[in-house]
């Protein structure tokens, strides 16, 4: 429908051709520009920057937005005499829908209501399951690497450090005796006054508190002194067997529970401290007593015996492995080191 005020004649037509009395038109109004409908008179509305009236349709406008996380589609539609807008947003797996729906009614001259809707919904929906399992441990393994772990031998066939900071221990015995176990191979120390065990020294200094040193052993039957663990290779102290009992000699006996022999054994030292040493055996705390040396020690030998007593105390029996950590194992760890031992047998 035209706007009443327009700028030129609107004639009415005629099937046949005649000639039109000026009667016959409809005479131009003026034109009457605008911003606003507060510019025009009685009802007329301000369209397109001019002052017209209204010719009874609405217009109703809406807009909806939706927004969601994740990745997503967005949908819109306008229905009606109207505009709809609808706009969906998201991030990450998802679908985002924004419907818009606008109607306009116009009831009499000059009387235009608008009415729109808008509404937009997004949905977004991400989810993310991840699974990790690390590599198994090898079968001829005892132990693993956490951040704790200083060092880790499993003696399968030399003194090699199998933790990522391959802190090697050296081989004293040339060559060394390995034998098979259920975890490979395992070193075989003898008692002859010869070379053996292994030297740790050159990173002796990572021993200090806390600190742990776990051992997995078979002890042959022998009631004398056999070293364990020596912090200096001029002094007669350390960590021994005396028979079936745990010593931190001179000073102090480390357990009164027995290390059987002729069977494999777990042995863990938790040093908290100078005065707080626990003692584990087959993943059991015995006892927590005091250190016979100072922390970190000087050296670090270990199944050797010292030169002050002839080397005569070395240690008889196979060592499966060893780990040391740079922190105080707790007993979960050292109770899982216990089940995987348990479980091969």
């Amino acid at each position: 429908m035209w706007p009443k005020r327009v700028g030129t004649v609107v004639c009415a037509l005629v099937a046949t051709l005649v000639v039109m009395s000026s009667s016959t038109c409809v005479q131009p109004l003026a034109i009457m520009s605008c911003a606003s409908d507060a510019d025009c008179p009685g009802s007329d509305r301000c369209i397109s920057e001019v002052c017209q009236v209204p010719s009874g349709e609405g217009e109703g406008e809406a807009e909806g937005e939706g927004e969601a996380e994740g990745e997503g589609e967005g949908e819109g539609e306008g229905e009606g005499e109207g505009e709809g807008e609808g706009e969906g947003e998201g991030e990450g797996e998802g679908e985002g829908e924004g419907e818009g729906e606008g109607e306009g009614e116009g009831e009499g001259e000059g009387e235009g209501e608008g009415e729109g809707e808008g509404e937009g919904e997004g949905e977004g929906e991400g989810e993310g399951e991840g699974e990790g399992e690390g590599e198994p441990v090898p079968a001829d393994e005892v132990f693993t690497d956490d951040d704790g772990t200083a060092a880790r031998f499993e003696l399968n066939g030399d003194g090699a450090d199998a933790s990522p900071h391959l802190r090697h221990a050296t081989l004293l015995a040339s060559p060394a005796t390995f034998v098979d176990t259920s975890f490979g191979q395992g070193l075989r120390i003898v008692d002859s006054n010869a070379a053996t065990g292994l030297s740790w020294t050159s990173y002796a200094g990572v021993l200090a508190t806390p600190w742990t040193i776990e051992i997995v052993l078979e002890r042959s039957p022998n009631s004398d002194f056999q070293k364990l663990f020596g912090f200096r290779d001029d002094r007669d102290g350390g960590w021994y067997l005396e028979g079936a009992a745990l010593r931190c000699y001179p000073q102090v006996a480390l357990s009164s529970s027995s290390v059987p022999a002729d069977r494999r054994v777990s042995l863990a030292l938790v040093v908290r401290s100078d005065t707080n040493v626990e003692v584990w055996i087959d993943g059991v705390r015995t006892s927590t007593t005091t250190s016979c040396f100072s922390s970190p020690p000087t050296q670090a030998w270990f199944f050797r015996d010292d030169s002050s007593t002839g080397r005569d105390e070395d240690l008889n029996g196979v060592v499966d492995a060893v780990r040391i950590s740079s922190v105080a194992r707790t007993a979960v760890e050292i109770s899982a080191v216990q089940a995987r031992l348990a479980a091969n047998p």
